[in-house]
This record gives C-alpha cells, sequence and structure tokens, in this order.
C-alpha cells in the first residue's frame, strides 16, 4: 500500500509570485511513501497529529509506491518556458491538487477526525472509504484546470 500524504492548511506569504512558487496549498501533494513509513514529526510528534488538521493521508491499498501515475501528483508544475540557462523554473509548488472545500461533507469530516481515507484501487477487496472512481474527479490538474480521468 502507498500512502499520499496532503497538506491540510495554507501556508501563505505576501509576496504573490513567493506565494505561488514557494508555499503549500491545502490539498497539495507532499509526497508519496509505502504503507506504514516512519512519518517522523508530521505524524509522530504531539505537535503534528492529524486533529491539529496540518497533514491528512489518502491510503491507496495495493498500489506500489513508485507507480507513475501516483508520482505525478507530487511534481510541481514548472514555467512553460525555460530562463536563459534552458532551467524550468518552478511556477507553483505542485501541478495536481486534491479539491478540499469540494469533497463531501463526509469524506472532510473523516479526514479532519481520524486524518486518512482509504480509497479502492483495481482488485483490493478489504475495507476503504471511497473507489478511486469516486475520488480522482476531486483532483485538478492547476495548469489545464481539469479534473483527473485517469485511474492509477
Amino acid at each position: 500500500m502507498c500512502e499520499l500524504m496532503i497538506k491540510a492548511a495554507n501556508v501563505t506569504n505576501a509576496d504573490p509570485v513567493k506565494d505561488r512558487r514557494g508555499c503549500w496549498k491545502r490539498g497539495y501533494f507532499v509526497g508519496v511513501k509505502a504503507d506504514g513509513w516512519d512519518a517522523g514529526p508530521y505524524w509522530a510528534d504531539s505537535d503534528y497529529p492529524p486533529s491539529k488538521g496540518y497533514f491528512v493521508y489518502i491510503k491507496l491499498p495495493g498500489v506500489a509506491v513508485d507507480n507513475p501515475n501516483v508520482l505525478k501528483y507530487c511534481q510541481p508544475q514548472l514555467e512553460d518556458t525555460p530562463d536563459a540557462d534552458g532551467v524550468y523554473k518552478v511556477y507553483r509548488r505542485r501541478l495536481w491538487q486534491l479539491r478540499w472545500d469540494d469533497l463531501p461533507t463526509p469524506a472532510k469530516n473523516k479526514l479532519k477526525n481520524n486524518g486518512f481515507l482509504i480509497i479502492k484501487v483495481g482488485t483490493y477487496s478489504g475495507s476503504y472509504d471511497y473507489t478511486w472512481s469516486q475520488v480522482k474527479g476531486y483532483i485538478r490538474n492547476l495548469k489545464t484546470n481539469l479534473d483527473e480521468i485517469e485511474d492509477i
């Protein structure tokens, strides 16, 4: 199983470019880890429990941690043209974002209270909260402004 760590609160900066380029926003995918990973200070430390709302997780049983269809959610959005050195700079910290405010109320409540959702992908037969088909429409590509249509 892999777990997607998601930022649950906005970080802001008064400079709009720094805010867009460098600040974490609610719904941004922070990272992908294997089930049971040591989350260190972001999870185990009493300063960062799920109940405080800093991070939440989407658990994807049966999905490999190196699955490219999952890893893409943690990629930044790059500028459309390179700079003078041929380097594509970060335009936005993440290309994909979970549309947090649009989630169904029961999903938001479970994330707030438990800190995670279990999503059924493929042939997984254990307990789950939602299917990938139900969830993927709440994940938006911020460059195209289109919701996810691909399967994992």
